[in-house]
Parts: C-alpha cells; sequence; structure tokens
C-alpha cells in the first residue's frame, strides 16, 4: 500500500470548518508547500488540519473548479501543474480568442455594461479576498467574452480556463502583482470609454502576457 506523504499545512479551528480548509489547503498550494502533481488524501488531510473528511471533500472540489486540482476517479485528487510550453500555448490562444472577443464587444457594447465594469473593477479594488478578487477579474474579462455574441468563441476561451484560472489564483496571491492588475484592468475601462479599439486591444494583449509571465515566473519558483 503506497504511504501516504504529509505536506506542510496550517492546523485549523473546527468552528470555521468548510471555508477555512478551502483556504488553508489553497494557500499551501500557491505559496508551493504542497507541490504540483502532489496527490491529495481527503482522510491524510483531514487528520493534518484536525477535521473529518467532508469539509476537505468540498474543499477539494472549490479548489478544482479553480484550476488548481485536478480530480480523477481513479488517481483522486492531485494539484495541477502545467509546463511552460503548455502555459505558453494557452496564453496565445487566449490572447488571440479574447481580443476578438474586445472587438466584436466593442461594436455593440451598451452604457449598462461599462457600468457594470466600473462597479466590478471598484470592487476588486476594494476586497481583501483573494478568491472574491479572482471571481470578480473572471466577471470582468466575461464582460466582452460574453457581450462578443458569438457562442463558439465563447466555448473556445472556456476551453481555456483550467490554466487561466490558476494563473489569475497565482497573480492574485501578490499583493503587488493584484495591485497592477487593477491599474490594468482601469486602463481597459478607459480605453473602452473613449471607444479607442486600437488602445483596448493594446492594454489587453499585454495584460494577459503580464499574467502569464508572472504566473510562469513563480511556477518556476516552485
Amino acid at each position: 500500500m503506497e504511504e501516504q506523504q504529509e505536506f506542510t499545512v496550517k492546523r485549523v479551528k473546527r468552528q470555521t470548518l468548510n471555508r477555512t480548509v478551502y483556504e488553508a489547503i489553497k494557500h499551501s498550494i500557491l505559496k508551493g508547500d504542497i507541490p504540483a502533481g502532489a496527490k491529495l488524501s481527503e482522510v491524510q488531510m483531514g487528520k493534518q488540519l484536525g477535521v473529518s473528511a467532508t469539509p476537505v471533500r468540498e474543499a477539494f472540489r472549490m479548489l478544482s473548479m479553480e484550476g488548481l486540482i485536478q480530480i480523477d476517479p481513479w488517481k483522486g485528487a492531485v494539484v495541477q501543474g502545467f509546463s511552460k510550453q503548455a502555459a505558453l500555448e494557452n496564453c496565445q490562444c487566449r490572447e488571440a480568442l479574447e481580443l476578438l472577443a474586445l472587438r466584436l464587444f466593442m461594436k455593440k457594447m451598451t452604457e449598462k455594461e461599462l457600468d457594470a465594469l466600473r462597479y466590478m473593477i471598484h470592487a476588486a479594488r476594494t476586497t481583501t479576498d483573494i478568491s472574491e478578487f479572482v471571481r470578480t477579474s473572471s466577471a470582468i474579462h466575461d464582460v466582452w467574452i460574453k457581450g462578443s455574441g458569438n457562442s463558439k468563441l465563447q466555448l473556445m476561451i472556456g476551453q481555456l480556463s483550467t490554466v487561466t484560472l490558476r494563473e489569475r489564483n497565482v497573480s492574485a496571491s501578490d499583493n503587488l502583482r493584484r495591485a497592477e492588475i487593477i491599474k490594468e484592468h482601469a486602463r481597459l475601462l478607459e480605453a473602452l470609454e473613449s471607444r479607442d479599439t486600437a488602445r483596448a486591444e493594446e492594454v489587453l494583449s499585454s495584460h494577459i502576457r503580464k499574467g502569464f509571465e508572472y504566473s510562469l515566473k513563480q511556477t518556476e519558483k516552485e
């Protein structure tokens, strides 16, 4: 029988269960204490955290939705890891597809959609919760992706979401990079408000590349 490996995770109090278990495991993954490719056991992780397997199972489900772990029926939960080439290919495809979505969106965007972007950028600026920041960042991008009105395009971008979500979580875990993301989104909003397509494309392209470069740099440190 394969011996279960122990990882560095902070012990949690019972009364804060689901959310605290999720945050503790997520923090350990992003920090590199639990490396890419590591197999995670609900029972073993529960013992380390001082909780039952139930909140750990829920945490694994949430982390899977964020692209940080992969749940395989046969192998169990495994921490996601992507090669430099895979991350680069994802970045190249995402940049091309999102720029197309942005161009289509700008042809018919409404003041209501711009108001939604203003609201979300403000929300991202004021939150201190990393998970909330990532959800808001994803929602910001969804404005022009869904606003493109192209269902095939939305589907293709959705197929890149696992790597993209992991990049967003890695970036959001750093205060300086998080501040940069807020500024980049604000600059994009300014270009949209000015109806400056060329400027909007330039800002979005730079934003996507910077996210890839930062995530890659952090991954190489692990």
